[in-house]
């Protein structure tokens, strides 16, 4: 993890106010730290990466339409790419 990346990962979680809710509320965004949020762990290799963020939102919403769940981008802050993980807030809120 470099510290570049590190602040670019914090930063896509910004505006302020979702930043705060991400970390504090659902605590969803501290994840981010996690070596899982770069390795599957299904496989143990480096989940796919996405140059950019819209080609990651893109991947998501195939992969949402394809394994009816809630998938989001995210930037990794351990290499200089978007990944795509399961959102487990946005499968709660559907379930509700």
């Amino acid at each position: 993890m470099t510290l570049r990346n590190l602040l670019l990962a914090l930063q896509d979680q910004l505006p302020l106010s979702r930043a705060f809710h991400n970390f504090f509320v659902t605590g969803v965004a501290w994840g981010l730290f996690s070596r899982n949020s770069h390795i599957a762990l299904s496989t143990g290799k480096p989940k796919v990466s996405y140059s950019s963020k819209k080609k990651a939102l893109g991947a998501a919403e195939w992969m949402e339409k394809k394994h009816r769940g809630a998938f989001s981008a995210y930037k990794c802050a351990f290499c200089d790419d978007y990944h795509v993980g399961r959102s487990r807030t946005r499968l709660e809120a559907r379930n509700r």
